[in-house]
This record gives C-alpha cells, structure tokens and sequence, in this order.
C-alpha cells in the first residue's frame, strides 16, 4: 500500500492538474488555459496514493491584483469570498487563505498553499492550522502559477503536524532536511504554544528532519527593517517578469492572454 493511499488531498487554485479542474489563479483570464505538464506538487502526492479532491479558493492573483479596490484576503471573481471558518463574514487571512480554512474545517486530510511573503503562514495561523512554507526549491514550483519566481514557495497546511508531515514528505523527502530554529530570537511566545512548538520539532525530527538548533539569520534584522513598499516594488517587477514566463509557456491559451497588461 503506498504511503497516502486513499487519503483525499486539496490543491490551491494556482496548481496546474491534469485533469478537469482548473488552474486560474482565480480570474477568468486563464479558465480554461492548460500548462505542458501537470505540477509536480500534484504528481508526488498521486503517486503516493492520494486522491486529489480539487481545488481551493485563493486570493485572486495570490493577492496581488493591482489598484485600490482590490479586494480582501480570500476573494476572487470566479469563486467569490473565502470567509474564516471560526466567526461569520470575517476574512480567512493571505492568499492560501481557501487551503487554511478547508483544513481546520476537516474538508480533507492536508490541502497545498503556496507562499511568496506570509500566503501560507498567515492563514495557517488565522486558521489555527500547520503551515509549512519551505525554503524556495525544496520542492518542485513546476505547473504552479507564479508571482515571483525568486520568492515563490509551495507547501502543505493540515490540522496536525503530523498531517502535515505525511503530505511533506510525499511532495518532497525530509530525509537530509535541515530546519533552522532560532531559539533565541524567541523572548516572548505563551508558554503552551512553545510547548507545541517544541513536540512539532519532535515530530519532524522523527519524520527524518534535521533540527538545526540557536541558528541566526544574517539577514532576518535587515529583512524586518526593509519596509513593505519596497518590498513590494521588487515583487511588482518579478510578477511582470515571472506571469509572463507562464504565460508563454502555456500550451492552452484560450483567451489570448500573453503578458501582464492583458491581463489588466
């Protein structure tokens, strides 16, 4: 029997199948377009057993549809709003927003998000669901619908940590992987999330994770203190180049979409 046999899995709205669904990010300027090869992210988890129920609401444009009305987390034109699954009418929270909320609701054993700064991390946490958004090129981002190809990440989000790491490990091995915990950094978390915390850094480790422990990110002061237009403006220049690269690489293209200000 293989490792996911039978277990149902949900995709975001941004992963390309070979099947009957979609990959359209949302909008209706790519229903019905068709990438050469199914994602990788989809293969692994089939090949695993697992049952690809379909897919999940997004943000439209992983949350980086341009001008001031632009709508809230969750929300797109073809599918409406993705609404918390805790309060009634309140917003789910990033982009993944539609994988969060499927998982905390049990509509399947783990869903696949994808992350370019807090899609995954942020529903996850407004979901009270396991996000895990590994380092860029862990796992395959072939077949997904990018924002920006220096940033972008794909990973699963599920109820458990265990979950979680069942799902990981079919879209990628955590044999060999290194975790970086930085320890220290942490001055004030609540006592029982740390507790959490912790037995989630057992239970990866037992999955074959390495756990790196009091590492320090060069680079982590400098990133807090860079401020959010900035950040911004590079992922405005890398949607342009990185849609486009897509766009051009489609093998289906009913609508005639081949650059960003189409799009538009």
């Amino acid at each position: 029997m293989r490792p996911l046999h039978g277990i149902p899995i949900l995709l975001k709205d941004n992963i390309f199948t070979d099947d009957r669904t979609s990959a359209s990010t949302g909008s209706y300027a790519l229903l019905g377009s068709k990438a050469p090869h199914e994602a990788t992210v989809a293969q692994k988890p089939r090949e695993s057993g697992a049952i690809l129920l379909g897919k999940v609401n997004l943000s439209e444009w992983a949350n980086f549809r341009p001008g001031p009305n632009n709508g809230s987390n969750g929300q797109n034109v073809r599918d409406g709003q993705t609404y918390s699954a805790f309060f009634p009418g309140t917003e789910s929270e990033g982009s993944s927003s539609g994988s969060a909320v499927s998982s905390i609701l049990g509509l399947a054993f783990a869903t696949v998000g994808t992350e370019a700064d807090g899609s995954i991390v942020s529903p996850a946490q407004r979901s009270i669901v396991v996000g895990v958004a590994p380092t860029t090129g862990l796992i395959g981002r072939d077949g997904i619908i990018p924002l920006s190809n220096r940033q972008d990440t794909v990973g699963p989000l599920a109820r458990t940590v265990m979950f979680a790491a069942h799902l990981l490990t079919a879209i990628t091995r955590l044999d060999g992987l290194r975790i970086g915990v930085p320890h220290e950094a942490i001055t004030d978390a609540d006592e029982t999330v740390m507790k959490q915390f912790e037995r989630a850094l057992e239970l990866l480790e037992m999955a074959g994770a390495t756990i790196a422990d009091n590492v320090r990110f060069s680079g982590a002061k400098e990133w807090a203190e860079w401020d959010g237009p900035s950040k911004r403006a590079y992922l405005r220049a890398e949607l342009k180049h990185s849609t486009e690269g897509w766009l051009k690489g489609l093998v289906e293209n009913p609508n005639s979409i081949h650059s960003l200000s189409d799009i538009i």
